[in-house]
């Protein structure tokens, strides 16, 4: 029954396999190292033997394992989401390739769960736009898998965007806000930083927040942390 299925089904699969691991070894970081080779031969190895992974029932784990490696040498967020982004834009027909995309789609969300929930954030608006992204993410993907009336698979993605958006909403209400003052004259940086936080070595938080070319040169609406 599985090697019809995969004999009838062999061109789409391919299709579907072939876009999503080229998506992926674009992601990759350029820089040499053991790691990265090994995820590119993990990705290498799936493109290879996808065929026999299926029939093996082994291809699940295997490409948990590239998409694992991929976000332990250091794939970015932004790279995750353009591999989502092109799996949500595919238009599988039949079961086996449908079912690949489903399960791609939970595995690269998993990652970018995962790299989020490592960050450490400054100030409360960057944690509260890291949730609106993820709400977005999450939202078309639910999309996408209610469409395919995969009930376990919508469960596993409701449990997963539940976690995210709290551990963010939590982290949030933890932060100071972003506040702007308007000062009376322009103030170099390390004035500026023991005016505002009674602490010099802070100047850095506010070159890099207000994104100033020389430390000397502040402008006088200064861009600060509320704390």
């Amino acid at each position: 029954m599985l090697k019809a299925m995969l004999r009838d089904q062999a061109v789409e699969i391919e299709e579907v396999v072939t876009r999503l691991l080229a998506n992926m070894l674009r992601g990759l970081p350029s820089r040499l190292g053991l790691a990265t080779y090994a995820a590119r031969r993990q990705i290498g190895d799936v493109r290879g033997d996808y065929l026999d992974m299926l029939e093996k029932n082994t291809f699940g784990a295997e490409l948990l394992d590239c998409f694992n490696q991929c976000r332990g040498v250091g794939m970015t967020l932004q790279n995750f989401a353009y591999v989502r982004t092109n799996l949500e834009a595919e238009t599988p027909v039949n079961f086996i390739p449908t079912l690949i995309v489903t399960s791609a789609l939970l595995y690269c969300l998993s990652a970018e769960v995962r790299i989020v929930a490592d960050m450490t954030f400054v100030c409360r608006e960057d944690a509260e736009k890291m949730l609106i992204r993820m709400k977005a993410a999450f939202d078309g993907a639910k999309d996408n898998v209610a469409d395919k009336m995969d009930s376990a698979s919508y469960r596993a993605l409701i449990d997963l965007a539940a976690s995210i958006c709290v551990h963010l909403a939590k982290t949030a209400l933890l932060l100071p806000r972003i506040v702007t003052f308007d000062l009376a004259v322009n103030y170099p940086g390390l004035k500026l930083s023991q005016l505002l936080y009674y602490d010099p070595s802070r100047v850095d938080e506010l070159i890099s927040e207000n994104k100033v070319v020389h430390p000397l040169f502040f402008p006088r609406d200064v861009r600060a942390l509320s704390e």
